[in-house]
């Protein structure tokens, strides 16, 4: 009789029984069948363990194989500190900005001054005994007593040897429908005309070098007004002159006043002239 060959068992989660003559053969389980022991002659082989579980000791013959320790991830890095270097550059900026404002600020300041300094800085040329003479004869005596004499409206007086000033004209105003003056008060307009008579270009400044005074000496402040020609302001070239109207807030129905011209910060005389409102 032929021996039977043997049988394998098919997938499934029980194998079957050999069922020939002489030893069984080994079975092997299925690819999702779990396993069984080991039934074919010999010791039993390595068992491993499947993959993603906990290693086991080693139960096959011979030496155990080594050991490798899994590999562990790297730490996480560090955060930086964000917050600091924000406030670090906020820092340098606000410096920065701090900076560039001064610098134009001390700038501003800076030609202010100069500005001031050439109008009290004024070169006054040698006068001799003869140019005196002259000058006695056409304007009022320079010096102190000066100060004592008064002018009319429509003279032209040489204040020194940089400036004459001419005062035109007097009348007053009630300003129109969008510029008034204050209740009780009515506007008192001044034509002037400043002319420099030196060889070097000088500044003009109405705030600075006209001052007008009541009957009591009390000191009316100078205003703008936009409906008339702007006041005798800026930069008078060599024998040039600049026309203006100085405008002030006087009470209603006062008459007499007083203009006075400085010619500069540091002259110790004035050239005045009286003022009547009709």
């Amino acid at each position: 009789m032929d021996q039977q060959p043997p049988q394998y068992p098919p997938s499934g989660p029980q194998p079957p029984y050999y069922q020939g003559s002489g030893p069984q053969p080994p079975q092997f389980p299925s690819s999702d069948s779990q396993p069984f022991p080991y039934q074919g002659p010999g010791s039993q082989p390595p068992q491993y363990p499947p993959s993603g579980s906990q290693p086991f000791p080693y139960q096959g013959s011979g030496p155990q194989p080594p050991y490798y320790q899994p590999m562990m991830p790297p730490p996480p890095p560090k955060k930086r500190n964000g917050w600091l270097i924000g406030i670090i550059v906020g820092v340098v900026v606000l410096l920065v900005a701090c900076s560039v404002i001064g610098f134009f600020a001390f700038r501003a300041i800076g030609q202010t001054a100069a500005n001031i300094n050439s109008l009290a800085t004024i070169t006054v040329p040698a006068i001799t005994p003869q140019a005196t003479d002259q000058a006695t004869s056409q304007t009022t005596p320079q010096g102190p007593s000066q100060s004592s004499q008064h002018h009319q409206v429509g003279e032209t007086i040489a204040a020194d040897a940089t400036w004459t000033v001419t005062v035109h004209s007097v009348k007053t105003s009630q300003g129109t429908d969008i510029e008034k003056p204050d209740a009780g008060k009515t506007y008192l307009l001044i034509d002037v005309t400043v002319k420099n008579t030196s060889s070097q270009s000088q500044p003009s400044s109405s705030l600075l070098q006209f001052t007008l005074r009541d009957s009591s000496g009390q000191q009316i402040n100078e205003t703008i007004a936009t409906f008339v020609p702007n006041a005798p302001n800026g930069n008078v070239e060599a024998g040039g002159q600049i026309r203006g109207t100085l405008v002030y807030q006087v009470p209603t129905g006062t008459n007499t006043y007083t203009l006075a011209f400085d010619p500069s910060l540091t002259s110790q005389t004035s050239v005045i002239w009286d003022i009547h409102v009709t």
